[in-house]
Formats: C-alpha cells, sequence, structure tokens
C-alpha cells in the first residue's frame, strides 16, 4: 500500500492519446479495404480530439463550439448505431471489450510496473478504470467521478457503471 492515503493516477491525457491510437489500429486494418469510415464520438472534447491526432476522419458530438452535434443527454451505443450506420463509434464507454483489453495492454506497456495501490482513478464512463483492472489485476483503483469537470462527472445513463461498480475497490465524488 502507498501509505494511508491512495495517489491518483495523473493519467487522463495519456491514456486518451493511447486509447485513439489503439482505436485507429484497429480502423486501419479492420476497414483497410472500405476506405475511410468516420468515427462518431459523443465526448467533453477530449476523445475526439486524440481521434482526430490520430487522422481519423470525427463527427463530434458535444458542447464545444464547433461540435457538429449538441447531444442534450447520454446517448446509448443502440441510439448511435441507429443514428450513424455508417460510423464506428468512438465514444468513451462504448467501445467492445476486444478493443478494451488491447488498451489495457497498451497501457500496461506505457506505464510498466505499477506500484501496489489503491490509486484513485478520475473518471467518467468507466473505461479508463476498466482497462486498467484489465492491465493490473493485482492492483485495486478507486473510481473518483467530479461533477465540477464535464470529462469525470458521474453520469447514470453511462453503459460501464454497472461495471464500474463490479471492479473498482471503492467509488467517491469529488476530486
Amino acid at each position: 500500500m502507498l501509505g494511508n492515503h491512495p495517489q491518483t493516477l495523473q493519467f487522463s491525457a495519456t491514456a486518451k492519446t493511447i486509447r485513439a491510437k489503439v482505436i485507429a489500429q484497429y480502423m486501419a486494418t479492420a476497414y483497410r479495404n472500405a476506405g475511410v469510415k468516420p468515427v462518431v464520438c459523443f465526448t467533453c472534447g477530449n476523445s475526439a480530439d486524440a481521434l482526430r491526432e490520430q487522422g481519423l476522419v470525427v463527427l463530434e458530438a458535444s458542447n464545444r463550439s464547433g461540435a457538429a452535434i449538441k447531444p442534450d443527454r447520454w446517448w446509448t451505443p443502440d441510439e448511435i448505431a441507429t443514428a450513424f450506420p455508417m460510423c464506428f463509434d468512438g465514444t468513451s464507454g462504448h467501445l467492445p471489450g476486444f478493443l478494451m483489453v488491447r488498451i489495457a495492454k497498451a497501457f500496461r506497456e506505457h506505464l510498466g510496473v505499477l506500484p501496489y495501490g489503491p490509486w484513485r482513478v478520475p473518471t467518467g464512463s468507466g473505461e479508463t478504470l476498466i482497462c486498467l483492472t484489465i492491465a493490473y489485476p493485482e492492483n485495486d483503483f478507486i473510481a473518483v467521478y467530479d461533477n465540477k469537470y464535464s470529462a469525470t462527472e458521474y453520469n447514470p445513463s453511462a453503459p460501464l457503471n454497472e461495471w464500474v461498480k463490479a471492479v473498482a475497490y471503492d467509488i467517491s465524488y469529488g476530486l
């Protein structure tokens, strides 16, 4: 244990970059014969930016200025697939399990050995925390939601909430 107080894993920006690289690699392989397949991404903006930095064509749904879509709620994966059938859903928390496993492996490769926690993980969709639990099953991670920031706010409609409850060492609200 790291003393009496868990440390916060400051990994969000790097995690988004690693995630975007894994998605871009997958899309380059899976869709190489189909040409460019756009990515639709419901986001606070960070995921869309990271995906664009990987050269992907991104249809952004966010409340940022310039976003193509201004969502007023969390859209389900089914709604996104129905509304955007020709797009890959790159929304955090909507990725299929096999891609989350690839992201987990890339997290472990990037972070190396992670001292035993528990570690506080800023959490929004829950995807990063779940990938970390896959990458480091021997470790404990605390999901930390903070509604002051769009990237870490708790949303009761997020599809990974039950998974976060199942694997998080603890859940807290507020950094």
